[in-house]
């Protein structure tokens, strides 16, 4: 199963669409999670109209950032939402060629650190809850596990720092590396 993770910040722009449709065109991916969409509710349809081909389970953004979109090929995989946050959707995954079944946890985590404290309690939660089967935590997490994965000018948070890399290791996560750049993506549970 072929998997595609993306921060796309935006995608209300039609330059983007199209930037995201050529993506999908290229790495043929069977599921598809976007972070940072910036869709809002009411445009859920202009949005879902685009990729019509496509299965898709979109969390709205609030205000002017945030959002979040599972697409799926649903003559590959079966999708079962089963439950939605403003910072996460969580999503049990079925192949329908390997018979096998996860949890992904897809996520846009939130700048302010007490709601990112907030956002790691509820997803330990998760994990302590259910230790048998297997989940997948990906996306952008606003958080990074290692000084060498930052990228720009923002200052490094040491604190953050600490208190992310407790949550991955309380919960029992392993960061699992991508394929295509240098972020953090974590198993386990997992983290990435």
């Amino acid at each position: 199963m072929r998997t595609l993770s993306w921060n796309v910040r935006g995608c209300n722009a039609p330059n983007k669409i199209c930037l995201i449709k050529r993506c999908l065109d290229q790495v043929i991916p069977d599921i598809v999670f976007l972070q940072e969409t910036n869709i809002k509710e009411e445009d859920f349809g202009v949005f879902a109209r685009r990729f019509h081909s496509w299965k898709s389970s979109l969390v709205g953004a609030q205000s002017a950032s945030g959002g979040l979109d599972a697409l799926w090929r649903d003559s590959v995989v079966e999708v079962d939402v089963i439950r939605i946050d403003r910072w996460w959707q969580w999503l049990k995954i079925r192949s329908k060629q390997l018979h096998t079944s996860f949890f992904f946890i897809n996520i846009y985590g939130p700048n302010n650190s007490n709601l990112k404290l907030q956002l790691w309690s509820e997803l330990s939660d998760i994990l302590r809850n259910d230790r048998e089967n297997l989940f997948i935590l990906g996306g952008d997490f606003n958080a990074l596990l290692r000084p060498s994965y930052k990228i720009g000018s923002v200052g490094w948070n040491r604190h953050i720092h600490r208190d992310f890399n407790a949550f991955v290791m309380d919960s029992g996560l392993l960061e699992i590396p991508y394929r295509m750049g240098d972020f953090t993506g974590l198993i386990g549970g997992v983290v990435f």
